[in-house]
């Protein structure tokens, strides 16, 4: 006869057992991200602006409560993974985003405070610059480019396009059809909402969604196949979403800008057209008049 201890009736989920299920290494407690969150939040609320100054007086708190964290889950034997801290800390914020805590904490580890100091002695040199710029690591280099930047006014697209040329990685040019060039405004704004609309959903769905996501990837993947190839591409689409989000700034404030000016254009149009109608109308009570002294 089989007994309930060999041969169970029927099969019962099983329980959960903390001690066999471990947290994943990107899993952060409230209480560890409490003190972060307290000192954090205050400048993320101070101003709507952000200077480049702000970008690295939130980069000196991000620095130390970044490291405060890592230090003690490597007394616990846990794995810090910063992405996910991140993510986290700027959830609890809800004022500011994950990749720009990165920033901020990327501009703390790439310039002294002599260094910094004398970046904000330029106008020319934004947040954006400032960040592309530390991704040059030879400082003969570094120099170069800013005193380039500065004598030229560059964009940030021309500093990116300057980094590229001198350090790479390099693409082939002219590869593919040429880009079609829009006729008119309205082809523009359609073609580019198709184009953002369809990678929206392709970063939502492929390459960070539910069924696939690269940094949980990344995370999961055996150490022995980790090495300085992968590391380059992994930082290569990083320092494209720098980019992307720069591009992204840029030219949103320009389309609020041209918005605003828009909207003068428009008001000023409809108190023309008032204006034009007001003295027809005066126009035609005048005529009216004349006929009624004529008769």
């Amino acid at each position: 006869m089989c007994t309930a201890s060999n041969k169970p009736k029927s099969k019962a989920p099983r329980p959960l057992i903390l001690s066999e299920t471990p947290p994943k290494p990107w899993d952060f407690e409230d209480e560890e991200l409490e003190p972060a969150v307290k000192a954090l939040k205050p400048v993320c609320d101070k101003e709507r602006k952000r200077s480049l100054r702000w970008y690295y007086d939130l980069g000196k708190l991000v620095a130390e409560h970044f490291e405060a964290v890592r230090a003690e889950r490597e007394k616990c034997d846990r794995t810090m993974y910063g992405e996910h801290f991140f993510r986290r800390v700027a959830e609890q914020l809800g004022t500011v985003s994950g990749p720009l805590l990165q920033q901020c904490l990327h501009l703390v580890y790439s310039y002294t405070e002599e260094a910094f100091e004398e970046l904000c002695q330029y106008d020319a040199i934004r947040p954006t610059h400032a960040l592309h710029l530390g991704t040059v690591l030879d400082s003969r280099l570094r120099q170069k480019l800013q005193k380039q930047l500065i004598e030229e006014r560059w964009t940030v697209r021309d500093l990116y396009r300057a980094i590229q040329g001198e350090q790479g990685p390099q693409r082939k040019a002219g590869a593919g059809r040429p880009l079609k060039i829009p006729k008119n405004l309205t082809a523009a704004v359609t073609h580019f909402t198709a184009q953002a609309e369809k990678f929206i959903k392709t970063n939502g769905q492929v390459w960070f969604g539910k069924d696939f996501d690269i940094v949980d990837e990344l995370a999961e993947l055996p150490a022995d196949k980790l090495d300085d190839k992968l590391k380059g591409q992994i930082l290569e689409v990083a320092d494209l979403f720098q980019t992307l989000e720069s591009m992204a700034v840029e030219h949103r404030e320009r389309l609020l800008g041209a918005i605003e000016e828009m909207e003068d254009r428009m008001e000023a149009q409809a108190e023309i057209e008032r204006q034009a109608w007001l003295d027809e109308e005066e126009d035609a009570e005048e005529d009216e008049e004349a006929c009624c002294s004529v008769g």
